[in-house]
C-alpha cells in the first residue's frame, strides 16, 4: 500500500513575482526597508545586473552599500567564481567589502534578508520571485554560513 503524504502550506506564506528593473530595486528596497540594525542580508551572487541598470550600476550598488552601513546591517555576499560579469568582481569586492569569491556553479542570485528569500534569474528578461518564509529562510541561511564559513578556513 502506498501512501502519498502532503506537507501543509503555511498560511502566513507569501509569494511575489518582479520583472525587469523591478526585480531588483524592489527585492532590494524591501530587503533594506524589512532588516533592521545587526540583521544579515546574504546573497550569493552569479547575475550581472549591468545590462538591466545599464551606467547607473556602480552608483547602484554603492547606494546599497551605503544604506547598509547607515542601517548597520551586514551584507554579505559570495561571488559566483565562475560567472561572467561586466563589472571587475574586485570593484564590487571594493563596494562590499564582505564578499568572498567561489566556484559553486550558480546560475541564479540568491537573497537571504527578513524571513525572506529572493531569486533572481537572468536571461532574456530578468525576473524574481520572493518567498517570505521563516522556514526557507532559516535553511538557505545554513547553507549560506557553511558556504561563507568553508571560504575562510581554506583561504
Amino acid at each position: 500500500m502506498n501512501y502519498v503524504l502532503y506537507a501543509s502550506v503555511p498560511e502566513d506564506l507569501e509569494i511575489h513575482y518582479y520583472r525587469a528593473k523591478e526585480a531588483i530595486t524592489k527585492i532590494w528596497d524591501e530587503a533594506l526597508t524589512n532588516s533592521k540594525k545587526g540583521d544579515d542580508i546574504l546573497t550569493i551572487s552569479s547575475v550581472d545586473f549591468a545590462p538591466t541598470m545599464g551606467e547607473k550600476l556602480v552608483e547602484y550598488l554603492e547606494e546599497i552599500a551605503y544604506r547598509c552601513e547607515e542601517k548597520g546591517i551586514h551584507h554579505k555576499v559570495i561571488l559566483e567564481k565562475t560567472g561572467s560579469y561586466t563589472l571587475d568582481r574586485t570593484i564590487i569586492q571594493d563596494i562590499f567589502p564582505e564578499s568572498v569569491q567561489m566556484k559553486l556553479g550558480a546560475t541564479v542570485e540568491q537573497m537571504v534578508y527578513a524571513d525572506t528569500v529572493a531569486y533572481i534569474f537572468p536571461g532574456k528578461e530578468l525576473f524574481a520571485i520572493t518567498i517570505h518564509s521563516k522556514e526557507l529562510s532559516n535553511h538557505h541561511s545554513r547553507i549560506f554560513y557553511t558556504l561563507w564559513n568553508k571560504m575562510y578556513q581554506v583561504g
